[in-house]
């Protein structure tokens, strides 16, 4: 299990995540794990920006199977 951390998150809201970054995610996605903290640190730096509501760029949500 690799967790995450917010930095990685909060690099898929940008409108052009660095591709190392996506390719990295998507080789290592039956590994990766998000923690509680960090989902609470996104939404808490998505609101303070006006930004809760939005779509993040690049995240799904649910299984890709």
């Amino acid at each position: 299990m690799i967790l995450l951390d917010t930095n990685v998150l909060s690099e898929l809201t940008k409108p052009r995540p660095s591709p190392q970054v996506v390719a990295w995610l998507k080789a290592n996605e039956p590994l990766l794990a998000v923690p509680t903290i960090a989902l609470a640190e996104l939404h808490w730096g998505l609101q303070g920006l006006g930004r809760i509501g939005r779509e993040p760029v690049g995240v799904t949500t649910g299984s890709s199977n």
